[in-house]
């Protein structure tokens, strides 16, 4: 809940032993905006879902080789995308700004529809597989 970076960042360190990026802290206000909605009855129809944990799934559940910001990082991207039937085709758009959505981000919001759709189905996974509850009764659970 630290709303400054250097006190968040002193905070992880003496918690967790390692401070985060400036991004993730940049998403720390639209965390808490969610985590101030969500109740445990809500979850019935909002889940978390987390890019990276898709990609890893779509990957046999193996963590992919390279980073998302690299040639053969996006090309594997791409590849899981379409072979998990994701019509990466339909995405192209001459007017998008990479300042405003990098194709890293893209590929990231195409893995979490893929999530969204498989959580649909019922066909998603869970990690952990059985939730933990976190102290107000909300699941603490990545699905994809």
């Amino acid at each position: 809940m630290a709303d400054d970076y250097r006190r968040a960042c002193d905070i992880n360190t003496r918690v967790l032993g390692k401070k985060f990026s400036k991004q993730a802290f940049m998403l720390f206000p639209k965390m808490r905006e969610v985590d101030a909605a969500i109740t445990p009855h809500l979850q019935s129809r909002i889940f978390e879902v987390h890019p990276e944990v898709a990609f890893c799934v779509m990957n046999n559940g193996r963590p992919l080789p390279h980073a998302k910001k690299t040639a053969d990082g996006a090309e594997l991207r791409r590849a899981l995308l379409t072979a998990g039937g994701f019509p990466l085709g339909r995405l192209q758009h001459p007017h998008w700004n990479k300042s405003q959505a990098a194709e890293d981000d893209i590929l990231d919001a195409c893995a979490c529809c893929w999530s969204a759709r498989r959580i649909a189905a019922r066909t998603h996974l869970t990690f952990p597989v059985i939730a933990e509850l976190d102290a107000r009764g909300l699941r603490m659970q990545i699905n994809a």
